[in-house]
């Protein structure tokens, strides 16, 4: 049997995901035993009495979930971005969402000491390279990789960093237009000043930083990477403001 060579590239790239969606699975599965056998985790199932067609069970978790957040007053964890910007019309506090991702979940425990800054730096780098977006990672954890990798600056992490944040600056769901706010604003201009301050600050890390990590012309070699490397190009977007309106 001869098949052509896209084909057979077709054939093993459906091969691959589907052995993906299996450890996915087995993923998911020891997740939820864990969860459901931890006694920190309250488990509710079967919350909802409204019920979904066989073929539709993803539907049913879902109408199970929100309506146990709008009832509850509960947090919602979600990396879903959709899921993330609603804002649920009948809960108490409608100027807070009710919904997280993974990346703010560890955020919050970073700050409140319960993970290292190890720890969180390795967990939002692969979050990242789970092709998780427009995820920002912090001046402490840039400095942290860079301390790790200074011998071999600027390192794996950093440079991956770097093509990640220029890659969500071109992703199609970043959204350039006006959003009604007061005044109003760009979602994607304001991630790309995110970004440049993000670059900055990190720079502003490592010459503030006295504890003798890095000499001069460490930090001069550093300052140069940031400035002529990691440092966004202007999107066209923003070279065309008629495209904000």
């Amino acid at each position: 049997v001869f098949i052509e060579n896209s084909t057979a590239i077709e054939i093993k790239n459906a091969f691959q995901f589907f052995q993906l969606q299996g450890n996915v699975k087995e993923e998911h599965q020891k997740l939820y035993n864990y969860i459901k056998s931890s006694r920190v985790f309250q488990v509710e199932t079967s919350y909802s009495q409204q019920k979904h067609p066989k073929d539709s069970l993803f539907l049913e978790y879902l109408a199970e979930t929100i309506s146990l957040v709008k009832d509850k007053q509960i947090p919602f964890l979600s990396d879903d971005r959709y899921w993330q910007t609603q804002r649920f019309t009948d809960i108490q506090n409608k100027d807070e969402p009710l919904s997280f991702g993974t990346e703010n979940l560890l955020t919050y425990l970073y700050n409140k000491n319960l993970i290292d800054l190890e720890s969180y730096s390795k967990y939002i780098y692969q979050l990242c390279k789970w092709n998780y977006r427009f995820i920002l990672p912090s001046p402490d954890m840039l400095f942290f990789y860079a301390k790790k990798f200074k011998a071999n600056f600027p390192g794996q992490p950093l440079g991956y960093f770097k093509t990640y944040l220029n890659e969500c600056l071109h992703d199609k769901g970043l959204f350039w237009g006006k959003e009604p706010t007061n005044p109003p604003g760009s979602v994607g201009a304001n991630f790309f000043i995110s970004i440049i301050k993000l670059w900055l600050n990190f720079a502003q890390r490592i010459w503030g930083e006295n504890e003798g990590s890095f000499s001069i012309e460490q930090k001069k070699e550093c300052t140069k990477w940031i400035l002529y490397s990691a440092l966004p190009v202007i999107p066209n977007h923003l070279l065309e403001p008629e495209k904000l309106s």
